[in-house]
């Protein structure tokens, strides 16, 4: 699905990158009440679409552009911390749920079942 953003939306979006990272960068982190405000990604992984752009991959709720319960890769990771439960990627922040773990191991090829 492409994402029509205006010419504002787009500025809003960098102006709130820039703000935002520069807080991180400063050290600032985010209060329980400040997280519980954000989407929800549970179910989710980090996966690497190449290169040194990791984004996250997980089921969404609570997100202003998607409602109800949606699948969604995000935009790329600004910045984790799965201790304290978010991550803010270049579009927004999340709450971070339940993260996935496969009912297999992965270092044994002979444990996966096609």
């Amino acid at each position: 699905m492409d994402r029509q953003y205006s010419e504002s939306d787009l500025l809003k979006r960098a102006r709130d990158l820039s703000q935002d990272r520069d807080l991180i960068d400063s050290g600032w982190t985010p209060d329980a009440e400040t997280v519980s405000h954000w989407p929800l990604i549970d179910d989710w992984q980090a996966i690497d679409r190449g290169g040194s752009v990791v984004r996250l991959h997980g089921v969404v709720t609570d997100h202003p552009r998607f409602p109800g319960v949606r699948e969604v890769t995000t935009a790329p990771i600004v910045a984790i911390d799965e201790a304290a439960g978010w991550c803010r990627t270049e579009g927004r922040f999340y709450r971070l749920g339940t993260k996935y773990e496969p009912d297999y191991d992965q270092s044994d090829s002979s444990s996966y079942k096609f």
